[in-house]
């Protein structure tokens, strides 16, 4: 009887061992991501690392042929939706050329608002997930959330847009004089408050860049307009 319990216990043993080696065999790649701030403004550039592990005892190349063809995407849950951010372009951020060694991990930087769209004010939560024909699952990391905020103005001002003729001399023409309204807005990223520069008209967003630090109303930067309609600060 006792010889039977060791016996037992032994193969209860041997069968964790086995399940838990399955386990660690059958994550054959690690994925985790990393989002550049907590709060961006709207229409700023969202930029996300993406790591990847190789545990498949293989190199994983991401070629052009079908056989080699993996694919990296994301999934980002909309703010106050039951759907995912709509894809922008006809394909996901590219992989081709990069060659994952066994047992080594690289970082990838994606700018994730080029691909899908995150306009949107509000809360949003994003994951990666990545195949590959050699594979036989997907992998995916978890996901990680961020916000896309509003931002205080502190100062705006619209101008006209200067034309030129082939001499390089001021051609008023016959139209509507073209305008851009700057702004020096105001955000908490979520580790420090931030001004930034949005330059836009009633149809586009031309440009949102973070400029300086926000060191408070004593130090706010000063601006001011010149005859070219370029704004200096």
């Amino acid at each position: 009887m006792r010889g039977f319990r060791i016996a037992a216990v032994s193969t209860i043993f041997l069968s964790a061992v086995f399940f838990l080696l399955s386990f660690g065999a059958s994550a054959q790649v690690a994925l985790s991501v990393e989002i550049s701030q907590l709060n961006y403004l709207q229409y700023e550039p969202i930029y996300l690392r993406v790591t990847m592990r190789n545990y498949s005892g293989h190199p994983l190349a991401f070629g052009e042929n079908e056989g080699l063809r993996g694919q990296l995407r994301f999934e980002i849950n909309s703010p106050g939706r039951n759907q995912y951010a709509q894809l922008l372009t006809k394909e996901y951020p590219s992989m081709r050329g990069v060659i994952l060694p066994p047992g080594v991990a690289r970082t990838f930087t994606f700018n994730v608002s080029a691909y899908y769209n995150v306009k949107q004010l509000g809360h949003y939560s994003i994951r990666a997930i990545l195949s590959h024909p050699q594979l036989k699952a997907e992998y995916e990391s978890k996901q990680t959330p961020f916000t896309v905020v509003k931002g205080l103005t502190l100062w705006e001002s619209v101008v006209g847009v200067p034309k030129f003729d082939q001499k390089n001399s001021r051609n008023p023409g016959n139209g509507k004089i073209e305008t851009r309204k700057y702004s020096i807005l105001t955000y908490n990223t979520g580790k420090a408050f931030f001004h930034a520069l949005m330059i836009e008209d009633k149809e586009h967003v031309y440009m949102v860049k973070k400029i300086a630090l926000d060191l408070g109303r004593n130090l706010a930067p000063h601006c001011a307009i010149d005859d070219m309609s370029r704004l200096n600060i």
